[in-house]
């Protein structure tokens, strides 16, 4: 097994500054380069200063919370976080806030004190990963969490990733709302499937990217973590393994077209990239993740998340787990 390198030109956080966030009425923390390690007694703040951080990353960060959950209970109600993020020689100031009032109309980003539309533009400052003990039973759970789990760690790579994901989400439920009310709209159904066949093709191809480009570092293993193999169990996963892009667009929407009916019956897409399932072989004990005990499994979530490091940065907070293992994920 090998471990990590500290790359210099990592990005990290040198400033970060909250403002009426969760417990926190004001703070302003430095740190350099080097990882940084939270301790304290219950309730002194470590994980809302951990969500805060997960804010710097589009979506609802680390707990999912509501906007209007976030606000300093007792105070005046607005929010904010700012940190300076360094990359190599270059220094960006990234704000973050409620955009209405009544902290209900979303998030506002500024970087470098320019208003963006939407939080997009936060995915190519930094990509964040996280882990939490609610991921413990990720390979007890269905294959949606497992997916989930993964295409978050496919946006480190690939920051567009997610709007893809999007369209193609969007697509699929309109064209089961269509097919439902058994629209004859067919030329609306058609620009549907090709839109799925287009994004969810590219959606496919940009995780079998990423897995590639695991799979070696992740073989390896990460002492005192385990090595593990992951595979893409979903049909266009496997067909662009072999066949060329455009030929998996066609034969995507071919199959859609021919599922119209049955999809229509079941009320669901039986087949695309939303059914792909994240399968992981634990190295050591030669078997499948789902079949391991539960201390095995706690052992592969790190191990995945610690492989990714060297592309993100990676915030952890974790429930009981060998002491080892906690010394080593500490000293990271």
């Amino acid at each position: 097994m090998t471990r990590p390198t500290f790359v210099r030109s990592d990005p990290f956080i040198g400033r970060l500054r909250l403002r009426e966030f969760r417990s926190w009425e004001h703070l302003d923390l430095e740190a350099g380069p080097r990882p940084v390690v939270l301790t304290g007694a219950n309730g002194s703040g470590k994980t809302n200063l951990l969500e805060a951080v997960s804010f710097l990353a589009p979506g609802r960060g680390l707990l999912g919370a509501r906007l209007a959950d976030i606000p300093r209970r007792g105070g005046p109600g607005a929010w904010s976080v700012v940190a300076d993020i360094t990359a190599g020689h270059a220094t960006t100031r990234v704000g973050t806030g409620p955009s209405g009032d009544d902290d209900t109309r979303g998030r506002l980003v500024r970087i470098d004190g320019e208003t963006c539309k939407g939080q997009a533009p936060l995915a190519g400052i930094v990509s964040l990963m996280w882990l939490t003990p609610s991921m413990d039973g990720l390979f007890r759970e269905p294959a949606q969490h497992r997916r989930r789990f993964f295409d978050r760690m496919v946006c480190v790579h690939d920051p567009l990733h997610a709007r893809r994901t999007g369209a193609y989400e969007r697509a699929m439920r309109e064209r089961l709302r269509l097919l439902r009310e058994m629209s004859r709209d067919t030329a609306w159904l058609a620009a549907l499937e090709g839109t799925m066949a287009e994004t969810g093709v590219a959606v496919a191809a940009a995780r079998r990217e990423f897995r590639d480009l695991l799979a070696p570092v992740l073989a390896a293993g990460i002492a005192p973590f385990p090595g593990a193999t992951l595979d893409l169990a979903g049909l266009v996963e496997t067909w662009i393994t072999d066949m060329p892009a455009v030929d998996v667009e066609a034969r995507f929407r071919e199959q859609l077209v021919a599922a119209r009916r049955r999809d229509a019956e079941q009320g669901m897409t039986g087949e695309g990239p939303h059914r792909m399932d994240l399968v992981v072989h634990h190295l050591e004990a030669g078997m499948e993740a789902t079949l391991c005990s539960t201390g095995q499994q706690k052992a592969l979530g790190p191990a995945l998340r610690a492989d990714a490091t060297h592309l993100s940065c990676c915030l952890m907070t974790w429930s009981p787990i060998s002491t080892a293992r906690r010394v080593s994920r500490s000293s990271r």
